[in-house]
């Protein structure tokens, strides 16, 4: 879950290949992005994807756009989203 601090209502949620830190370094150098993005949750999954897909579908009525891994939700509320789908 990675969070920017100009977009106060929305959290990105998605999964990686790289670290997290990796990939909020590489979201917050593209042109226009007004500074850095945070890591605020991690979780490794057996199958990124899978748990990726399930977790979207579960927060599938606050997704901002279509195309686009950001959610109008509360960070809490995407950690439990990611909790329920991926559990230990």
């Amino acid at each position: 879950v990675l969070k920017h601090p100009q977009m106060p209502d929305l959290v990105k949620v998605g999964s990686t290949e790289r670290t997290p830190e990796e990939r909020a370094e590489e979201l917050s150098s593209a042109t226009g992005v007004p500074g850095p993005f945070q890591v605020v949750f991690r979780k490794p999954a057996r199958r990124p994807l899978k748990a990726e897909l399930k977790t979207h579908r579960l927060l599938s009525e606050y997704r901002w756009s279509p195309d686009r891994e950001f959610f109008e939700i509360s960070e809490k509320e995407a950690v439990e989203a990611i909790e329920e789908v991926t559990p230990m």
